[in-house]
């Protein structure tokens, strides 16, 4: 529900706001907050992007947690455990937790958690004792799960791990010895990036939508990211991967895990910098990125650069911006 205080506009396909250069400075750091999963400590965490304290979120029942995705409206983070054959979530806010899926009875392992429209997508590797891998896709209380691919549509797919949905454009992109896109139900998978163009495992993957790009992390190999068609195939130069990965594109920023630590870098891959250095094995990421009032230059227009996101700027202001074309949106303090 709105807060009466706030003000909101209207500019006429959800969408970012392209910030003047003196709002993309450091202090938007302090306006990210990171939550990845750790699976050599079995928990999920949290911290500010500006070196604030780490915080266990989860540190009961799990067993090699894996992945971790936060759900629109911010009070759960999903996450996949890949020994406890689950994907649950807990409240940010109370801290309950639920597993909502178990895939004990079919032995394949959660590699990978995605949610958006109302759903929550997974993947699951068949790696022995088992039929098929798979990715699924269920309400967000895990019920009415369904299959939306597996090796009676893609005989090649094996281990499915990142997934990430552009639901503006009705497609998921995943990893799977290469990267590949389908629709949201399955229809239409295509492999984009092959593996021969790889030098690591590809792992975790994530969507610049309006800059044209994906980007995923290689487990031995760099970051990379391509055009969303496949095409430009480029490794970010200094860059080793792990198993996560997230992007800030109100401040510019990839972020992504190798071993303990946390490194971001502009989406070129520049300025490479570690942000968090905690724990044993971080593994998957995820980002909740809000722009503070203090981080807004004066009442005025700004261009509207970027589609298929809903910023939401947190405090005495709210954006609300759709597009089908470059329209001004205007922040307006309250």
């Amino acid at each position: 529900m709105f807060d009466s205080r706030v003000s909101f506009v209207l500019c006429g396909v959800i969408g970012v706001l392209g910030v003047p250069a003196a709002a993309q400075q450091s202090p938007l750091s302090d306006n990210v907050t990171l939550y990845w999963a750790d699976f050599g400590l079995d928990m999920i965490r949290r911290t500010t992007a500006n070196g604030g304290p780490v915080e266990n979120l989860l540190t009961t029942g799990l067993n090699t947690p894996v992945a971790v995705a936060l759900a629109p409206g911010k009070r759960w983070v999903y996450w996949a455990d890949q020994e406890t054959f689950s994907i649950g979530r807990i409240d940010t806010s109370s801290g309950l937790s639920q597993v909502i899926i178990s895939s004990f009875a079919r032995q394949s392992q959660p590699l990978g958690v995605a949610v958006g429209g109302g759903k929550v997508y997974w993947t699951e590797w068949c790696d022995s004792g088992c039929e098929t891998s798979s990715i699924r896709r269920a309400n967000l209380d895990g019920t009415d799960a369904e299959i939306l691919l597996d090796n009676t549509i893609v005989p090649t797919m094996y281990f499915v791990a990142g997934i990430t949905l552009d639901l503006s454009g009705g497609k998921m992109y995943w990893t799977d010895l290469g990267v590949w896109r389908a629709n949201t139900d399955g229809s239409n998978p295509k492999l984009l990036v092959s593996f021969d163009q790889m030098d690591g495992m590809p792992w975790d993957i994530t969507l610049d939508v309006a800059g044209g790009h994906m980007y995923w992390v290689e487990k031995g190999g760099p970051v990379r990211r391509a055009d969303l068609d496949g095409s430009n195939v480029e490794a970010l130069p200094g860059t080793l991967g792990g198993e996560g990965i997230g992007l800030d594109l109100i401040a510019r920023k990839v972020y992504w895990t190798m071993g303990a630590r946390i490194s971001r870098a502009n989406l070129d891959g520049t300025n490479i910098e570690t942000v968090v250095e905690s724990g044993l094995s971080v593994s998957g990421l995820d980002l909740d990125v809000h722009l503070a009032v203090s981080a807004v230059p004066a009442l005025g227009t700004y261009p509207l650069v970027a589609s298929g996101l809903l910023l939401v700027i947190s405090g005495s202001i709210i954006v609300f911006c759709v597009r089908r074309r470059a329209l001004p949106c205007r922040f307006e303090k309250s």
